[in-house]
């Protein structure tokens, strides 16, 4: 795990090695183990090393193959590369290190781009093909680890985070499009573009390609998530098919060469981590395995009762926090400046302070259970969506039926809220303007944003709604959140939800196997049914780390309006005279999106949102070629 840094002079010119050198610099936390950097002619790699994998010198980057031939700068965990290496050893390939980046290098000389497919785990990398002179550079399926870049007449460059690139623009201009659809609905992370025009993101499951020569740039798809034949299967084959394999996710992602521990909210997700990794964890280190947990000042949001459960149940150590109003005014400033982009809530904040805890602690690497809701429908919109196809496809009777049984099993549920998604998930027209009426102190058009439209298309079917949630609509912001709040502070997060072999499983499973019975994620209980506590196995609540977001920003609320009233990109999108009045009753979500762009336009300069910068076309082939 680590930082990622280069360019290409488009030019021809030699690559200037102090650009370089500060591209590296400015993404430091993300690796304190060492850096490196490599100049040939027109091309910069340059990187930043959290040890990981290999803590000896012979794996720092950038890597060069052992004829000198190739060079890769590298972002991530490649966890199958110990059967990957053998596999290549078999082949005839030899290795200097026992390090995954090696691996790619080797794997890459074998099979060329196609090596992607090969891989198990996330990354995003550089690998420069210098008899070709060609730039190879890939992000991982789901898009766990980032990758931005900009690309104009004079310099391609890219980077691990935006702050990177910002040099590279001709002004760091806001992005209208993406600004005032954040406003309105706090969407971010499902296109390309960033908040800033200019910078774009290579978007997971996508390789990018540029001649260095030409500068020609390409990208292609290599992945989607293939759907199994499980027809004929029962409940209990899927379930144990289920248990294996996220088993051998977890036992994959518990290597390491430094300890490891867990995200523990005491929900049904992490504690199914942290139960089937504890014991694991122990017979192969003879080390306890951690969790940290942070217990909310609300008694409503606080649920250390179950992860003390886990705990005791597995013999783990537990590390507790407790975040107060206090602790936020004096992080919050740290913490956006991590982010890069405003973001819609405070949520993040707690997830924020797990990892300064792990630092602390010296637990460089975490398991997290980012990705269950959306692979096993686990969210109570997601139930919304079911209820509108058992509509549609049984009838009033059965829709009414299993609508009886989500009040009854989901705390979260209400007839209201139900009819809320029925209704909105298909009308994205009407769900826009509800919310943008809402915004009425907003300047700007009023077209329904293409994200929008995206779940409305995919709405009528629950798999295809699945993939455009795992694609673009949620999981990426989450993830976009979960890596720079790691990195913030050094630490490694690893997702065993999102193994790619679990994802296609869980998108095959037939409906009957996601919600049953009023209740959501049935295969993942059934399947930690008499591993777990029947208490969590079946809870009816769903929390994780919440930060109690309306006591905090109703303690620091004239400090967040002062903030917000006082910037002059907030004043260029809005109706001044009508926000005064407004920022008094509007929601603490409206309240908190304008607050997160105020800070981030003083922070990174970011000046009045216009027109986008004119750039290069990019030919982009959407073939898939797995």
């Amino acid at each position: 795990m680590c930082g990622i840094a280069g360019f290409v002079n488009k030019t021809g010119k030699d690559a200037d090695r102090s650009v370089l050198a500060a591209m590296v610099y400015a993404v430091r936390h993300r690796g304190p183990d060492g850096d490196g950097h490599y100049i040939s002619g027109n091309i910069a790699l340059g990187h930043r090393r959290l040890a990981i994998i290999d803590l000896s010198e012979a794996a720092l980057q950038p890597m060069h193959s052992t004829d000198g031939r190739l060079t890769i700068v590298f972002n991530g965990e490649i966890y199958n590369y110990i059967e990957i290496r053998q596999e290549l050893q078999q082949l005839g390939h030899q290795f200097r290190t026992q390090s995954d980046t090696e691996v790619i290098l080797e794997a890459y000389a074998e099979w060329g781009s196609d090596c992607v497919q090969h891989f198990n785990g996330m990354w995003a990398f550089a690998l420069y093909d210098q008899p070709r002179k060609l730039l190879f550079c890939s992000r991982d399926r789901f898009g766990v680890k980032p990758f931005y870049y900009v690309s104009n007449g004079d310099v391609f460059a890219f980077g691990s985070e935006i702050k990177q690139l910002l040099d590279f623009l001709p002004r760091r201009e806001a992005n209208r499009d993406i600004l005032e659809t954040f406003l309105v609905t706090g969407l971010i992370e499902y296109s390309e573009e960033t908040f800033f025009t200019g910078v774009k993101k290579l978007l997971p499951s996508h390789n990018l390609f540029m001649n260095a020569m030409t500068g020609l740039i390409s990208i292609e798809r290599y992945y989607q998530p293939e759907l199994l034949e499980l027809e004929g299967a029962s409940d209990g084959e899927l379930e144990r098919r289920f248990l294996d394999i996220l088993t051998s996710s977890i036992e994959l992602r518990l290597r390491s060469d430094v300890p490891v521990g867990t995200c523990l909210s005491g929900g049904l997700d992490s504690s199914s981590i942290a139960t089937l990794a504890a014991s694991r964890y122990n017979a192969r280190t003879g080390n306890k395995f951690f969790g940290i947990t942070a217990v909310s000042s609300e008694a409503a949001l606080d649920e250390s009762v179950f992860a003390r459960q886990i705990v005791n149940q597995n013999g783990m150590n537990w590390l507790t926090i407790h975040p107060t109003a206090k602790d936020f005014a004096g992080s919050i400033e740290s913490m956006l400046y991590h982010q890069d982009e405003p973001i819609p809530t405070l949520s993040p904040m707690m997830q924020y302070f797990v990892m300064r805890e792990a630092r602390e602690n010296g637990i460089p690497v975490l398991l997290d259970g980012q990705g269950a809701d959306e692979i096993l429908l686990g969210y109570i919109m997601y139930f919304g969506m079911y209820l509108r196809s058992t509509l549609r496809e049984r009838g009033v009777a059965a829709a009414v039926r299993e609508l009886q049984q989500g009040l009854l099993h989901n705390q979260r549920m209400s007839l209201g809220a139900a009819i809320q998604y029925i209704v909105g998930v298909g009308t994205p027209r009407l769900r826009y303007l509800r919310s943008r009426c809402q915004c009425a102190w907003l300047k700007g058009a009023y077209n329904t944003p293409q994200v929008l439209l995206d779940c409305a298309a995919a709405g009528g079917d629950l798999r295809s709604f699945q993939r455009n949630e795992i694609g673009s609509a949620t999981l990426p912001s989450l993830l976009h959140y979960e890596d720079r709040n790691s990195m913030a502070f050094s630490i490694e997060t690893r997702l065993p939800f999102l193994d790619y072999r679990l994802v296609e499983l869980c998108l095959s499973l037939p409906l009957r196997s996601k919600i049953r019975e009023g209740w959501t994620k049935w295969t993942l209980r059934r399947a930690m049914s008499g591993i777990l506590p029947e208490s969590i196995a079946w809870r009816r609540d769903k929390i994780g780390f919440e930060a109690p977001e309306t006591q905090w920003l109703q303690e620091h609320d004239e400090t967040l309006r002062q903030k917000v009233l006082s910037s002059e990109l907030v004043r260029s999108v809005t109706h001044e005279r009508t926000l005064k009045s407004a920022l008094r009753w509007m929601t603490p979500h409206q309240r908190w999106r304008l607050f997160s762009v105020a800070m981030w336009s003083g922070q990174f300069g970011v000046c009045t949102a216009g027109e986008s910068t004119a750039e290069e076309p990019i030919a982009v082939n959407v073939k898939v070629t797995r």
